[in-house]
């Protein structure tokens, strides 16, 4: 195995960890999202400002990242909040405080498996909470 290959093997490994823990502990219940993704669609996405990365910058294109949506323990889905959505920032904000605090755990026990994993929760000026990479060495 290459180098890169040895990274997606410990990425999945942490991602069925994770997954299994959201399963068995956390009262939010996950299912999956788009795991890998083109240089083309990722350009599509920064174009359109749903990334801050270009083509060959998205852990995506390399199979470790992976999008998860949410759902709360009454079923109900847990939207993530967009700001065009809203009449002004601070109820975009009060939205995002919301959401974050429901979802919050999930971040913090993805990056609590490996120092390299990162959640997109904390990523600066784009609120992406379902996003979940792990960054090379």
């Amino acid at each position: 195995m290459n180098r890169a290959q040895k990274e997606q093997a410990l990425y999945l490994a942490d991602e069925a960890r994770l997954n299994l823990w959201i399963h068995e502990e956390s009262p939010l219940t996950a299912i999956g999202g788009e795991r890998q993704r083109s240089g083309d669609t990722q350009q599509a996405k920064f174009d359109a400002g749903l990334s801050k990365a270009r083509r060959g910058e998205s852990a995506h294109e390399y199979l470790r990242a992976q999008d998860l949506e949410f759902f709360d323990v009454d079923g109900s889905w847990l939207e993530v909040p967009v700001k065009s959505k809203f009449p002004d920032v601070v109820s975009y904000l009060e939205a995002v405080r919301v959401h974050k605090s429901k979802v919050k755990h999930v971040g913090m026990k993805w990056e609590s498996l490996d120092p390299l994993n990162f959640r997109g929760g904390n990523i600066k000026g784009l609120y992406d909470p379902g996003h979940f990479e792990r960054r090379e060495k």
